[in-house]
């Protein structure tokens, strides 16, 4: 299916969506969410989320090719806020030690409503490339990496949780 096909599917959905009371969330990394503002606006009750998990375009590229770039993201949360459109931020995945979850907070406190957090998780077919990708570009994390995802030590993110609440 292409994009144009998509973006069709999806403002089909959001006009039938139009007047019906319910809370609509959408989660995306794709900037282009903007051009349905005419009909976010037109909703009681939605929120607009964006997943951003670095500040960093470059780390973006390597781990979201196809995902808008940081900017565009950004640009649209300003837009969407401007709009008066409810919006917030998904932490996710946060990398450890590579997302900065403070610096994303502080940059994004005044056009987000709310920050939502999750952590990396490695499930067995993808453990393997995010390992190397973390040997070959971060390897002063390395043993980070490999404590909390192949010893399976939790402390980590318990500090990390600690450090966010």
């Amino acid at each position: 299916m292409t994009d144009a096909y998509n973006n069709l599917v999806t403002r089909k959905i959001l006009e039938l969506l139009v007047g019906i009371d319910t809370e609509i969330f959408i989660l995306t990394k794709s900037n282009p969410v903007i051009r349905d503002i005419d009909l976010f606006k037109k909703m009681n009750n939605i929120t607009i989320t964006f997943s951003i998990n670095t500040l960093d375009d470059t780390f973006r590229k390597h781990m979201e090719p196809f995902a808008s770039s940081i900017d565009d993201r950004i640009k649209a949360l300003k837009i969407l806020n401007k709009n008066r459109i409810r919006t917030s931020v998904f932490l996710s995945p946060m990398f450890p030690e590579i997302t900065n979850f403070k610096t994303i907070i502080k940059s994004l406190k005044n056009y987000s409503h709310e920050f939502w957090f999750e952590n990396l998780n490695l499930y067995p077919y993808c453990i393997t490339r995010i390992l190397k990708y973390i040997d070959y570009k971060y390897s002063y994390l390395r043993d980070l990496y490999y404590e909390i995802y192949i010893a399976k030590d939790t402390s980590y993110w318990e500090q990390l949780e600690k450090e966010i609440f």
